[in-house]
């Protein structure tokens, strides 16, 4: 409570609001202890006498997180177009013939997807942090972008980087669309986990070091992923810029589809955990590149880029499925007082873009 409302990491309009409109000079107990962990993705169940500021406890950080994902959608809904019309106008040049602008030099973004994730999945607006704060279950998400065999064959190896932020578990790889979100307990996805194993078809396997110990990694620690999608097709971890094992942990025999036709999707599983993903560099230790591995974001439609089929950015002026949030109150009463609460609050904010 000592660092008052902005120390909350509360957007400056909130500040606002709190400290002028409802001349609120500091959050109450409940408010500083509620309100990060529910920022923070946190599932949150408060006690507290009446009075003590519940209410605000839990609007504030559910209008700020509203707030957010809506300017994240419209920023993917935009950006989506602005990719469309790129590709609209290269299409009517011809084939690209390689020229700036053409389709093969389109570069898709990659991040994670907000749509192709488990609902305990929080992703901040860059895309690249993600959290889960489910102690019990495993919670998964994919890329909104990944690669393919498609490509010209001028590049096969591509990688990215997963930087462990706390303590929980992380389990980090490749999958395809079809594959479940709970990475590698099937045929379609391919794991390394932060217990030291490496899992496919929901085989768990001790992924060891040469003097046969497990290769574990925890907070702090940055696993390298990296994938070849060439002819003799595998994929390979490091760890802080060091080669996991012999090299290469998993050999890709493209189950159940053509091979022209396979695509791998950065993913990740989590539980209790906070992640960062580096998908375009620089990356913090120079291993992969050095040997002959690309950031999968600087991948193009030439060199085996795809977009994900599950990640879908609807349009801005669409409405979205269902609400944002849900509150509810046991009395009129209370919903009255919380309707007030939400709608003084949500005066100072700017319109999500």
């Amino acid at each position: 409570m000592a660092g008052g409302w902005a120390s909350l990491g509360l957007l400056d309009e909130l500040v606002a609001a709190v400290e002028d409109d409802f001349e609120w000079t500091l959050p109450t107990a409940v408010q500083d202890e509620c309100i990060p962990l529910i920022l923070g993705g946190g599932d949150v169940l408060a006690s507290s006498e009446t009075g003590s500021g519940k209410t605000a406890a839990f609007a504030i950080p559910i209008l700020q997180l509203c707030h957010e994902n809506k300017s994240a959608e419209i920023k993917h809904a935009a950006a989506s177009s602005a990719s469309s019309r790129n590709q609209a106008k290269a299409s009517d040049k011809g084939n690209g013939g390689g020229d700036i602008g053409g389709n093969d030099r389109i570069v898709i973004k990659y991040e994670m997807s907000l749509s192709d994730r488990d609902k305990l999945i929080s992703i901040d607006p860059s895309g690249c942090l993600v959290q889960c704060r489910d102690i019990k279950q495993w919670s998964g998400c994919r890329c909104t972008a990944g690669v393919t065999r498609h490509g010209d064959g001028s590049i096969s190896k591509f990688c990215y980087e997963c930087e462990i932020m706390d303590e929980g578990i992380v389990r980090v790889g490749f999958a395809t669309a079809d594959a479940s979100l709970d990475l590698g307990t099937d045929e379609f996805g391919y794991g390394y986990g932060g217990t030291g194993v490496k899992v496919h078809r929901n085989k768990f396997v001790s992924y060891t070091a040469a003097n046969g110990e497990k290769v574990s990694f925890t907070k702090g620690d940055v696993v390298g992923c990296m994938v070849d999608m060439g002819d003799e097709g595998s994929m390979s971890f490091c760890k802080n810029g060091q080669l996991v094992g012999k090299g290469e942990a998993f050999n890709l025999r493209f189950p159940g589809k053509k091979e022209e036709a396979f695509c791998l999707y950065p993913a990740i599983s989590l539980k209790n955990a906070q992640c960062k993903l580096n998908f375009c560099g620089p990356f913090r230790y120079p291993f992969m590149e050095e040997d002959g591995y690309r950031p999968i974001g600087s991948a193009t439609l030439q060199t085996g880029a795809v977009r994900n089929p599950r990640s879908v950015i609807k349009n801005s002026e669409e409405k979205s499925e269902g609400p944002l949030a849900i509150v509810i109150e046991p009395t009129r009463d209370l919903a009255q007082q919380t309707y007030d609460t939400f709608a003084k609050l949500v005066s100072r904010l700017p319109d999500p873009s």
